[in-house]
């Protein structure tokens, strides 16, 4: 299956035309139908209800939801990987609307959702309109359809808000990707894919910021330390330097934090002597990159959460890393000054947009770890 470009999506979604969005194969493999609020008509709502045939939602960001006074459903599961619900709502009676179900009245609502000039008091509740909340950072934070749907009304340049519409087949069971490719034959309606936005997005957006630099004594020899910070979840990124960084291809390590092998000796993954070998490799060398993963969920309740006590294990977390936290990583290498790379690692998978901001892994080198004790 071939996809729509993001740039091609971002442009169909500025002209006020539908997209079907589908998220990962890993996720639900399902597809939902997509507009910019902004671009809402009756006609669309009604063929959204009747072709999708899924709860038509509004995608809005948490700082809009705020200003109008629409908190999440009381019994809502905060687990981010399920679409965080408002109550629903109708526009006031002085904006037209009678009963709120009507196709033209839904879209009369929707689009006063995204109209800046409107606020908390101007909407009736409940209603027959289904606000969802978009996380910040958009599909950086969480690869959902409603995150994709805000992120390409913004990218647009329409407001961060939009209209989205789960797709049945005619049995009523979800449409997956293989429906989905026969429906956008029939609509004459693009594909595109959440996980090519998220690397559309790492490729084009900066995140990752200098927050400090120092010299740091290891036992390996001494590297230029630099802390960056990441915008979307406050992680932290500390690149470890050695030796001139220019256009020659470079020993890179780009290693996600895992406390249990990295610190604490567990026996339960080689994190600790990949983490070594990448150092060792880059002070034979004199030269190159190690970039060390610092995530907020590896440290206080996050890390509690995923201690198995009953085992006494701490599990391996390079393992569950998000590939975003790599793509992220290649904008500090990006802001190193490195253009090729000779990338570390024993892994064959590609990580999300490690290639792009004009990175390009000229090689893989293995890592030469000893064997892991029984």
């Amino acid at each position: 299956m071939t996809f729509i470009q993001i740039d091609q999506a971002i442009e169909r979604i500025r002209n006020k035309q539908f997209l079907i969005v589908v998220d990962d194969e890993d996720r639900e493999n399902e597809g939902d139908l997509v507009i910019a609020t902004e671009a809402i008509t009756p006609e669309a709502v009604h063929f959204m209800i009747k072709q999708a045939g899924g709860i038509m939602c509004a995608a809005m960001t948490k700082q809009r939801l705020a200003e109008l006074d629409l908190p999440l459903l009381e019994a809502q599961n905060p687990d981010l990987d399920r679409c965080q619900f408002t109550i629903t709502v109708d526009a006031a009676d002085r904006f037209g609307v009678v009963t709120g179900e009507s196709a033209h009245e839904r879209a009369i609502t929707l689009k006063a959702l995204a109209n800046p000039d409107t606020g908390a008091s101007d909407f009736l509740r409940p209603g027959h309109v289904f606000p969802v909340q978009a996380q910040d950072g958009g599909v950086l934070r969480r690869t959902g359809h409603t995150e994709a749907c805000v992120d390409l009304a913004h990218l647009a340049g329409f407001s961060p808000a939009g209209v989205l519409c789960p797709i049945l087949r005619d049995d009523g069971q979800m449409a997956r990707l293989p429906d989905l490719e026969k429906l956008s034959a029939d609509w004459d309606i693009p594909i595109m894919s959440i996980a090519d936005l998220v690397t559309y997005r790492l490729e084009h957006e900066r995140f990752v910021h200098p927050v400090k630099t120092s010299t740091y004594a290891s036992k390996f020899g001494d590297f230029e330390l630099t802390v960056y910070r990441n915008d979307v979840n406050d992680s932290l990124y500390m690149a470890f330097s050695m030796g001139k960084l220019d256009d020659a291809p470079t020993l890179v390590r780009v290693h996600a934090g895992c406390l249990g092998s990295d610190l604490l000796f567990s026996r339960n993954c080689d994190c600790g002597n990949e983490l070594q070998a990448g150092f060792q490799a880059i002070a034979e060398a004199g030269q190159g990159v190690l970039v060390y993963i610092v995530r907020p969920e590896d440290s206080g309740s996050g890390l509690l959460e995923r201690f198995d006590i009953s085992d006494n294990i701490l599990p391996c977390t390079s393992q569950h890393s998000d590939p975003r936290d790599y793509g992220l990583g290649a904008q500090v290498l990006h802001d190193l000054g490195l253009n090729q790379i000779r990338l570390l690692t024993n892994r064959t998978a590609q990580r999300a947009a490690l290639s792009g901001y004009g990175l390009e892994i000229v090689e893989k080198v293995s890592l030469p770890i000893p064997k892991r004790m029984d």
